[in-house]
């Protein structure tokens, strides 16, 4: 999949960032609640992903566009 490159090569020039005990606490809340599987591979601290996708026509012929959107969920704010 395209996406792992891509965040991995963000993460490692330090424009995204994230606290690895947020990433740990966030596995361990939702393992421990039942959402996930105890045995998820999340819990080695794998980083939170979201992806929303939808298409929309935008030709009177029906054509559309499709448009797929991802976001790192546990990422820091950037400090100015």
């Amino acid at each position: 999949m395209l996406i792992h490159p891509f965040k991995s090569a963000t993460k490692d020039s330090g424009k995204l960032k994230m606290k690895r005990e947020t990433v740990a606490e966030f596995w361990q809340k939702t393992t421990a609640t039942g959402w996930l599987n105890p045995s998820h591979p999340g819990k080695w601290g794998a980083n939170v992903v979201g992806l929303y996708g939808d298409d929309a026509r935008y030709t009177k012929s029906g054509e559309k566009l499709i448009a797929i959107a991802w976001n790192c969920l546990l990422q820091e704010a950037h400090s100015a």
